[in-house]
């Protein structure tokens, strides 16, 4: 052809360039990633992930509200005590001193049976806890009815907390696994029933007190524990 042996050699040298050739390949190499894989396929979409099941909401979910009951129960058991203190005082002869004995007995009970039980809630036995725990507050409430000294009360007492200390833990580890996409929500809700229970019991202890003795009150307790005993051990079911 017309053109100069220089030019020539000189586009020669331009086309067996690496750097050329790698500039070339990176491009080819970018066309094929935006080309599809097959005509009319589109691009892959990042993996959603599933909603939860209704079947997961505290409210279809059964055997929660048993265990909010059952937290009523045992919270509601071990505060009867407390507006009853100046009735008893007076009966008993008791002194002040004594009666913070009997008030701390309980607390110090529920929160040496937490620590050292609560790891039996993570081990299939929350039924089981639960049950005994009602019990046992049922038991305190009727020997609380029977009392006629102080340590009697202080015993009483300290056998409410182990109760509460039990059902405390049992309800919270069933919640969890009843309903673990809302652990949050269940938790917060057994706290509510906790202190539902705190706050009816003297207030229904104090009504009665208008119109009986205080050893009265302590056995109508009593009942009533028992009886959400029996409703827990019938209706709470574990998850399997």
């Amino acid at each position: 052809s017309g053109e100069p042996s220089g030019e020539r050699y000189a586009k020669a040298i331009v086309r067996r360039s690496p750097i050329r050739n790698a500039c070339r390949s990176d491009a080819v190499s970018r066309r094929s990633h935006r080309r599809p894989t097959s005509r009319g396929s589109a691009p892959k979409s990042p993996a959603v992930v599933a909603p939860a099941s209704p079947s997961t909401r505290l409210g279809r979910t059964p055997g929660t509200g048993t265990a909010y009951l059952g937290m009523v129960v045992a919270a509601g058991g071990t505060m009867v005590l407390f507006p009853l203190f100046p009735t008893l005082q007076e009966s008993l002869g008791l002194s002040t001193g004594s009666l913070g004995l009997v008030a701390a007995a309980g607390f110090g009970a529920a929160l040496v049976t937490e620590l050292l039980l609560a790891p039996q809630a993570d081990r299939g036995h929350v039924r089981r806890m639960a049950v005994v725990a009602l019990t046992l507050v049922a038991l305190s409430l009727a020997a609380s009815a029977l009392a006629t000294e102080a340590w009697h009360l202080v015993a009483a007492r300290a056998v409410s907390g182990v109760g509460l200390g039990l059902y405390l833990p049992a309800a919270a580890g069933l919640l969890v696994r009843l309903a673990p996409l809302r652990a949050g929500e269940a938790l917060g809700r057994l706290g509510t029933a906790e202190l539902g229970g705190l706050a009816i019991g003297p207030l229904l202890a104090s009504a009665a007190l208008a119109w009986t003795d205080p050893g009265t009150v302590f056995a109508v307790a009593a009942v009533l524990a028992a009886v959400g005993a029996v409703v827990v051990g019938v209706r709470l079911r574990e998850p399997v």
